[in-house]
């Protein structure tokens, strides 16, 4: 249906860009659009719904619906602004925001930062000024303004987040999980046992299930036996006693050798050191653990690994993508930057 309602509203747009619907104009009917295009009533009324939000359409009860008046800039028309969008305003204060646009040389445009809400209702301004969406590690909730932002030509760059075509900065989790996962069975030995441990992906992390289907593919490419009891996916929010036992239970009491954990983020990853202090099993003996960003220590841990997400190098390849807008270029933009694997 999705796909359905994107051919519409793309039919619609190119019927307004061509000039064949004039600013002022009555489109045609929803009955019309519904035989002319073969599709559902709901699907043209998803798209025109769509359009209105975006200001290109103005729908007006009894009479019709209009072309707004003014131009629908074309696509190949330079950018205005930079508009720095994020699910909600505690993700511009993290630091990965500071390392990434602390000093950026946006090429003097002038850049702004907005909630996916605020963006939502700035529609018809960010057409206007045909702005350069940078859109923050974007969550499921913000997938709904991506597609409304699709629809309008603007070039959107996902950061952190790689999803349905759109160019995007982010970090290249399977190299830095095949460099990790290589250390991690090296220093665990030939005999030692893997093991996934990881919270349960959701609307917060939604990052978790690229994580964790890498781990499952490297482990097999590596020739690392990952058995399924060995594989703990948990809601540690929730069940977390419960879930502490069957990590106890599961992996350190139960298995006689040593252990390999992979531990998608920091937050498994210190759950798994306190888990295996508590059963007297040693980090660096009993068992080796590789975690994403870092480790909830006082000190470096014997045994540990952390693949850090290198921020700073998230900059220049947003430079390099506004750069290639401006000059009018828009072909596909990915840059895939590994982590930086930290070891003792």
């Amino acid at each position: 249906m999705a796909n359905r309602t994107e051919d519409v509203v793309q039919y619609i747009l190119n019927e307004v860009r061509s000039g064949a619907w004039e600013p002022g104009s009555r489109i045609l009917s929803q009955l019309s659009l519904t035989r002319i295009l073969g599709c559902s009533r709901t699907t043209v009324e998803r798209a025109v719904a769509r359009l209105c939000r975006a200001g290109v359409l103005d729908s007006r009860r009894g009479s019709g619906t209009f072309v707004c008046g003014g131009d629908l800039r074309r696509d190949d028309e330079p950018p205005q602004e930079i508009a720095v969008i994020a699910g909600v305003f505690a993700h511009l204060q993290r630091f990965s925001f500071g390392e990434m646009f602390n000093e950026l040389d946006s090429c003097g445009l002038p850049v702004r930062w907005m909630t996916a809400g605020q963006a939502l209702a700035a529609l018809p301004e960010l057409r206007r000024r045909r702005s350069a969406v940078i859109a923050y590690m974007p969550d499921p909730p913000m997938l709904l303004l991506l597609e409304e932002l699709r629809a309008l030509h603007l070039p959107v760059l996902l950061i952190n987040r790689a999803y349905g075509g759109f160019d995007c900065v982010t970090t290249d989790v399977e190299t830095s999980l095949r460099n990790g996962i290589s250390w991690l069975a090296g220093k665990a030995g030939p005999d030692a046992v893997p093991a996934l441990v990881s919270a349960l992906p959701d609307q917060r992390r939604p990052y978790l299930a690229e994580r964790i289907i890498a781990g499952y593919e490297i482990c097999m490419e590596l020739q690392l036996s990952l058995q399924p009891e060995h594989i703990i996916k948990r809601d540690f929010d929730r069940d977390g006693d419960e879930a502490g036992n069957l990590i106890a239970d599961t992996l350190f009491r139960r298995v006689r050798k040593p252990l390999a954990i992979i531990t998608p983020t920091y937050e498994t990853a210190g759950i798994c050191l306190e888990i295996g202090s508590r059963c007297r099993k040693l980090c660096g003996r009993d068992f080796f653990l590789l975690s994403f960003d870092m480790i909830r220590s006082s000190g470096w841990i014997t045994g540990a690994a952390v693949l850090v997400q290198q921020y700073p190098l998230f900059r220049p390849r947003i430079e390099q993508w506004i750069r290639q807008h401006l000059g009018g270029d828009r072909s596909f933009f990915s840059a895939r930057i590994p982590a930086r694997l930290m070891t003792t």
